[in-house]
């Protein structure tokens, strides 16, 4: 089995699909059609039902467009928005199996072989319809016998059609889509034969003899019986976009309107690929010439949309540009999609993203060696801990420790940091301790414990620490590094 999905009215549906704002135009019934000027010549290449039924046909100049419809609105042809669609139409097909040709403008060929039976192949098929209505494309898909029957059975899909008879199938069909030439035509109308169904009732021998193997070909095309190699189109997709301002920009606000466009085409480009952004490149064009271009990587791969628009929009925020800006251009780094269970037990943040920008403001107000997860430290120093980047570091909770041991003695509470004292010494034992301006001399004291450590490293260690009861009340754990005296913590 063979699958063909099609957009039809390509240009004016990619018109839709870059301008969302004109739908509401289309829903209230108004008039429009889109010109191409390339060669030269501009001419109606695309248009909806109501300029249809208003008598506007395709080629006609906008002088013979707007007299037989006065109040038909004309657009611009945009074959970079045609693009788009064509791209994402391609990543979606690729989503039902991996051979996908791009057959023409806006439609492609799959090859369903071995893919499962009918209902399924068919069921796959509406489901790709229904996503693309869902992001404001209309397609249309047809499951048939050959790549062609797929192709002509598309042309009858509302959204689907599957082609079970020749006859049902090429009923009503023209002979131009059915691949006839124009010349191929006009010769079949002088034999009286103005559709492909009673093209392929002409007996085989005299299509031959008047139309030699052009012909042949043709009816067997038609019959089905002719079935030919696909294709593929192999071209690794490419996630950017870019944009020319006819004009400077000069508004953050204006900028992020566009960002924000192109993004949300892309974001379905992702899904469809079953790709994630794990990184975002956005450049600017200015006048002066001068690149400006920034690199944003993520904290988490994502492809949504929301994620997406915060993150560059904190990053346009911070850029500063030394003219307006001409160009506009946005490319995202991908990696594979990976979905992620939920744990029961574990810390994971809702928002990756938005813990990822507060952890940056703060490393702006307070400095980056202040943010962090604090790590036990390699080393026997009471107290050491080093910071890891909340980027970095792995949010599990504890493990369950075994059953503490017994408790013996009062409570300990450390201060952190450790509080810087002054003490008096009476034969090598503390005497006086003065914190805070207030002196009260010692009651009894135990020590001394010392302990010392990393004397090969350029920062070793030696303390000597004492528990010491004071008169004025308070049972404390002080000691002595580097000279100094410090009150590590307090008993009870």
């Amino acid at each position: 089995m063979y699958g063909a999905v099609h957009v039809p009215e390509l240009p004016l549906q990619a018109l839709l699909y870059r301008r969302p704002e004109l739908r509401r135009t289309v829903d209230a019934g108004a008039p429009l059609a889109v010109l191409d000027e390339s060669g030269g010549r501009s001419g109606v290449v695309s248009f909806n039902r109501a300029a249809r039924a208003a008598g506007v046909e395709r080629g006609s100049r906008p002088p013979q467009a707007l007299a037989r419809c006065g109040d038909l609105r004309l657009f611009p042809r945009l074959p970079e928005a045609e693009a788009a669609v064509e791209r994402r139409l391609l990543l979606a097909a690729r989503g039902l199996c991996p051979v996908v040709e791009a057959t023409a403008a806006g439609r492609v060929t799959l090859d369903l072989r071995g893919a499962g039976g009918r209902g399924r192949l068919a069921a796959g098929l509406e489901g790709l319809c229904r996503r693309g209505a869902g992001a404001g494309l209309a397609l249309r898909a047809g499951l048939a016998g050959t790549p062609d029957h797929a192709a002509w059975a598309a042309l009858k899909g509302r959204p689907l059609y599957v082609a079970e008879d020749v006859d049902a199938l090429l009923e009503g069909l023209p002979l131009e889509a059915a691949g006839f030439t124009a010349t191929q035509a006009e010769v079949l109308a002088g034999w009286g034969v103005h559709t492909p169904a009673a093209f392929r009732r002409l007996p085989a021998g005299a299509v031959a003899r008047r139309l030699g193997r052009a012909g042949v070909e043709a009816l067997a095309r038609l019959n089905g019986t002719h079935c030919r190699l696909l294709r593929p189109a192999c071209a690794a997709p490419r996630f950017e976009r870019t944009e020319t301002f006819e004009t400077g920009v000069v508004s953050v606000e204006a900028l992020f309107f566009v960002l924000r466009r192109q993004v949300g085409e892309l974001v379905p480009e992702l899904e469809a690929a079953h790709r994630a952004a794990r990184g975002v490149e956005l450049s600017l064009a200015q006048e002066s010439g001068r690149p400006c271009r920034r690199t944003l990587v993520l904290p988490e791969p994502s492809a949504r949309e929301e994620t997406l628009d915060r993150l560059l929009s904190g990053l346009l925020e911070t850029l500063r540009t030394d003219s307006p800006v001409c160009g506009l251009s946005v490319r995202l780094h991908t990696c594979p999609a990976q979905a992620r269970q939920g744990e029961l037990f574990s810390v994971v943040p809702q928002d990756t993203a938005g813990f990822a920008r507060t952890a940056d403001r703060l490393a702006a107000l307070v400095g980056a060696e202040r943010v962090g997860s604090p790590r036990v430290a390699d080393t026997w120093r009471p107290g050491a801990f080093r910071m890891v980047p909340l980027k970095e570091a792995e949010m599990a909770p504890a493990a369950e420790a075994a059953e503490p041991p017994p408790r013996r003695g009062p409570p300990w509470r450390g201060f952190r940091p450790p509080r810087r004292i002054l003490v008096w010494c009476a034969e090598g034992a503390p005497a006086v301790v003065e914190h805070g301006g207030v002196s009260s001399p010692v009651r009894a004291c135990r020590g001394p414990w010392t302990t010392s450590g990393d004397w090969w490293t350029a920062a070793p260690w030696d303390r000597e620490a004492w528990d010491v009861e004071l008169e004025g009340g308070g049972l404390y754990r002080v000691y002595r590094e580097g000279g100094e005296w410090f009150m590590e913590g307090v008993y009870g």
